[in-house]
């Protein structure tokens, strides 16, 4: 396989490979596993993973807010229907 690089990314990949002591090729080779990695990671993590630590952390206004949303959408839905009338 060949993979292109622009003149930058080029000499940024050369200068992390030599810092680390490696050819350019494994240090394409690493950063492509490293991505590969993390991309699996990503499908197998849920949305709620990821905000969990979040979840209650928000205190004061109304509590029961997020309980009575499709209310409130369907209730100012039909008001802007009824003033486009």
């Amino acid at each position: 396989m060949t993979v292109r690089l622009d003149g930058r990314t080029r000499v940024r990949l050369k200068v992390a490979a030599r810092r680390r002591h490696l050819t350019p090729s494994a240090a394409a080779r690493l950063a492509v596993d490293k991505w590969l990695d993390d991309e699996d990671t990503a499908v197998s993590i849920q949305p709620y993973e990821l905000i969990k630590d979040l979840v209650g952390s928000v205190s004061g206004r109304d509590r029961l807010r997020s309980s009575r949303s499709s209310r409130a959408i369907a209730d100012m839905l039909k008001r802007r229907d009824r003033r486009a009338r």
